[in-house]
């Protein structure tokens, strides 16, 4: 508890242990992710339970309402929340305590694990899951189900990378987006992670036993999670992908030689780049030129 204090205070630390019914006896910080704090702390009554400190009050309140809706609808296993204080000068939420390590933790940072082509089948079977759920179910942004909505934010987001990308690039990159997005969105809408790879599903052996980070969920294309998974691997670890693709691709149900499939997969990894890119530029602006740096990469590899 004291070192909970010590980082946190004392206001926010009895925020939390009154909203749990409970006296923290013991925080334990975890290294887990690079913007919000995180700690398993330990109650009086011997429960243990993950308290999130966040850097961001609107992230924390999109992800904790997508976890509710989650929660509700069943279908994927996701730490239910207990407890928040989003509204509070320092927002926070407390969760149930998940067993498992995240994908880069069990199969390690180059997935180098020799399980790690079953855990890759394990987050594939998670997408027919997640797009089982009717849609009309959950309440969640849908800007990335309207190709004309899609394409005026892209437009903005590649407006703003005019110091960082050549105007040559800049005209491929526009050609690329705007000609193929009506293509890319074109298949009925689904329930979408956003941010699906290994550092957001947590593992025991190779089963899957909770997804974490639901801030970026949205409804949007099915080949949406398929593209985002597939960019990180392949680019950070290429022989991990070249390991584990077929597994994931034929756990998640994934018809490779349907009409479009790569160009399809392309067009979303590089608007799903823009997207991130513009939220760092607005976030973070110091590591926006790394993203512009990752869009060009991107944008090489298929043209």
């Amino acid at each position: 508890m004291w070192e909970l204090r010590a980082e946190l205070g004392n206001e926010l630390a009895a925020e939390v242990s009154t909203a749990l019914g409970g006296t923290i006896v013991r925080a334990e910080h975890q290294p887990w992710g690079s913007k919000n704090s995180t700690w398993v702390v330990t109650l009086d009554d011997d429960r243990r339970l993950v308290l999130q400190v966040f850097a961001d009050r609107n992230a924390a309140i999109r992800r904790i309402d997508a976890s509710r809706q989650l929660e509700a609808v069943g279908v994927v296993p996701v730490a239910r929340t207990l407890a928040d204080g989003v509204h509070q000068a320092e927002p926070w939420a407390v969760t149930e305590l998940i067993a498992g390590r995240s994908g880069y933790e069990a199969a390690g940072p180059d997935l180098d694990d020799s399980r790690w082509p079953d855990m890759a089948a394990a987050m594939g079977r998670l997408l027919p899951l997640l797009h089982s759920v009717d849609v009309a179910e959950v309440r969640l942004p849908d800007v990335w189900t309207s190709a004309d909505e899609l394409i005026a934010r892209a437009r903005d987001w590649m407006a703003a990378l005019g110091p960082h990308l050549s105007s040559g690039s800049l005209r491929r990159l526009a050609a690329r987006v705007i000609d193929t997005a009506p293509l890319a969105l074109a298949d009925p809408p689904v329930l979408c992670h956003g941010d699906f790879g290994p550092q957001n599903v947590l593992f025991v052996g190779t089963e899957v036993t909770g997804l974490l980070d639901l801030e970026d969920m949205r409804i949007g294309p099915p080949l949406l999670d398929v593209a985002w998974w597939t960019w990180p691997v392949r680019a950070h670890t290429p022989a991990a992908y070249e390991r584990s693709w077929l597994a994931f691709a034929r756990a998640a149900e994934i018809d490779e030689s349907a009409s479009g499939f790569q160009e399809t997969l392309h067009t979303l990894t590089l608007l799903r780049l823009l997207e991130t890119a513009d939220h760092f530029r607005l976030t973070q602006p110091e590591k926006y030129p790394s993203w512009a740096t990752r869009i060009q990469t991107e944008l090489d590899r298929f043209t």
